[in-house]
């Protein structure tokens, strides 16, 4: 064999290893890319939105009606977004610190008004607590609130 004859043989030689790393290289490439895609896909889109709930909140509050807040709110969270208690609320008798379930009515009760002595509907030498007729029903946070202390 010639010395140009040896060159040819290694150049040929070269070129295809030289073929064989870029084809290597790029089939190892195109795998890891396919992988990239599959994690790509796993991956959450975006943070969640957060829970809503909806309360109908009635009786004594400014603006009664359908309300959703945020979930983990509270009974005040409620009745402040009503336009807050009215005059005429009763607090006391609902519990603010409540916290606030999906589909839950808030019922806000009114003051019973107190009778005077010799007041509407007492007769003489009766006293308001014996004097249920005349006396006006007492109002608890539930239906009877409706069928018999709205007025």
């Amino acid at each position: 064999m010639s010395v140009v004859g040896l060159l040819l043989g290694v150049i040929n030689i070269a070129i295809v290893v030289a073929v064989l790393v870029l084809v290597g290289n790029r089939l190892a490439g195109a795998g890891a890319a396919h992988d990239a895609e599959v994690v790509a896909a796993v991956e959450p889109a975006g943070p969640a939105a957060p829970q809503r709930v909806v309360v109908h909140v009635v009786g004594a509050v400014r603006h009664p009606g359908l309300y959703r807040l945020r979930d983990g709110s509270r009974v005040a969270d409620a009745v402040r977004r009503a336009g807050g208690a009215s005059r005429r609320a009763d607090l006391g008798g609902l519990n603010l610190a409540a916290p606030l379930v999906d589909g839950a009515q808030i019922l806000v009760p009114r003051r019973a008004p107190v009778a005077g002595v010799g007041g509407v509907g007492m007769s003489p030498g009766t006293s308001g607590a014996a004097s249920a007729a005349g006396s006006p029903p007492a109002c608890y946070s539930s239906r009877e609130y409706w069928s018999r202390c709205r007025k």
